[in-house]
Parts: structure tokens; sequence; C-alpha cells
């Protein structure tokens, strides 16, 4: 569930926003006596189900709910849940869902794994959290049309910069070239190899004009005001945020005039650029 929104968890969370926090729920079903036999562990008062999340964009994890299997037997149902913070997320997230000893015991068969932590089962899902959903609107037009855009250019951001307070609805565009049908096709969220390579030059190119631009503006980078939450300025705070935790746009403008090429080689890698 997201700001709302409640669905089936699938390849893609399109509503996702670094604002918000993305709350998970799963039903899992563990048939108790089969796990006690299978990794010989001697009571399930010992095993617990968690769920954990980990963020590749961000390299940050955290922890979700974990449920004790003491008193359970038979076939028993779970019900888990996981929070995580936009902020501290994005790209791809997985989702662990685990099996794990909540306490030690030497006096266990050495062929079991005996100590408290060790996970005796995992189950893995990755989603999207950039996928076809935007941050600002998108707008499919024919640039040979529109003046001052290079009519075979396939796409172009719309902003400025000084637009600090502005909404980031009314200020910012993605505009996509009705020319250029791949592209189109990729930013629509059409999966495949070639759309997802597509899709990481978008979202570079996109990330990389919102970066350079708002180190670029003294006002932002100086701090001399909060910004609104749903303001172009807060957008960029929490993009430089999420990007470089605990960084200062100071330190990063910096970075940018004396070591452009090395700020320019972090971001490919943080966007996911061609990625697999």
């Amino acid at each position: 569930m997201l700001a709302g929104f409640e669905e089936r968890l699938g390849e893609r969370a399109e509503h996702w926003d670094p604002d918000l926090t993305l709350r998970l729920n799963r039903s899992v079903v563990v048939d108790v006596d089969a796990v006690l036999t299978s990794t010989g562990v001697a009571s399930a008062d010992r095993l617990a189900i968690a769920a954990v999340w980990k963020s590749d964009r961000t390299r940050l994890r955290g922890p979700g709910m974990s449920v004790p299997l003491s008193g359970r037997s038979g076939e028993t149902r779970i019900s888990l849940s996981l929070d995580v913070p936009g902020h501290l997320a994005g790209g791809s997230l997985e989702i662990r869902t685990v099996l794990i000893r909540t306490e030690g015991d030497e006096e266990e068969n050495p062929i079991v794994a005996r100590r408290a932590g060790a996970v005796l089962w995992s189950e893995r899902v990755s989603v999207a959290l950039e996928g076809s959903a935007s941050r600002f609107p998108v707008t499919v037009l024919d640039f040979s049309g529109v003046p001052g855009l290079a009519g075979d250019a396939p796409w172009a951001l719309e902003w400025s910069p000084r637009d600090l307070e502005q909404p980031i609805l009314g200020a910012m565009r993605l505009l996509v070239n009705s020319g250029a049908p791949r592209v189109v096709e990729a930013i629509s969220g059409t999966s495949d190899a070639e759309n997802a390579s597509i899709a990481s030059m978008v979202r570079f190119d996109v990330a990389r004009s919102l970066v350079h631009g708002a180190l670029s503006e003294e006002e932002f980078v100086q701090g001399v005001r909060e910004f609104e939450a749903d303001s172009v300025g807060r957008m960029l705070a929490n993009l430089l945020d999420r990007y470089w935790p605990g960084v200062a746009p100071e330190v990063l403008a910096k970075r940018l005039v004396e070591t452009p090429h090395r700020l320019e080689s972090d971001l490919q890698v943080k966007t996911g650029l061609l990625g697999e």
C-alpha cells in the first residue's frame, strides 16, 4: 500500500514516491512440523519468520516484522508487513522472506545450524521503484513542430532551476518525441531488454539535468530556505539525498566544479545506466 494505493506487488511499484512510505504485506503458510524435521531444530520456540528489504540504489537495508513460530504446529498461516521509507530506497528493491533461528543451542546435532540469527530458508522478490510512473508529467509530441527543440531529439526535460518554489506538476515536464517510437514505448513501461536500456538512458539524462541544475543554483546550494513538500526545491533536495545520503549540497557543488567526471560516473551507477 502506498499513499492510498493498494495493489498486488508486481515487477514495478507504479505509484512509488520517495516522499512516501511503501507498505508491503505478505501471507506465508508454514508447515512447522516439516520445518523442524528438515532443519533438525529441536523446537519451534527457537524459530521465526521475518521480512527484510534492501535497495540497490541507496545500498541501505532494513527489517520488517518478525513472527515467532513458538507454540505453533502443523500448517499455520503467518501475516507479515514491511515498511520501506521512500527516502531510503530507490532503483530496485529486494524483499526477502526468511526463516531464522532466534535462539542458539550448542547441544544440538553439529550438522544443524545452531547459532542465533542463522537463516534456514529464504525467498527473494525484486520490484522496480522507478518504473513507468513519473515524478512529473510526460508529454509525447512531434518535436519538428516545437520551436527551440531539435526535430530529431528523442526527449527533452522542460524545467528551470530557478523555479525552486514552484509545484513539480506545474514546473516540470518530460517531452518525448513522437518521432522516436522506441523511446515512447520504453517510457510507457513496456518491458524488454532494449526498452530497459533506453529507459535507463532517459533516467540518467533526467537525473543529470536535475543534479547539474540544482548544484548550479546558489540559492539551493546554500540552503537559505525550506521548500514545500511538492515543490521543485524539495524534490531536488530529496533527489540529492537519495543518491548521496548525508552529503551536503555545497560539497556536491564543489565536486561538480573540481571533479565533474567523478560525479558523472557516480551518477551513472546510482541511476542504473545500462544496468542489467
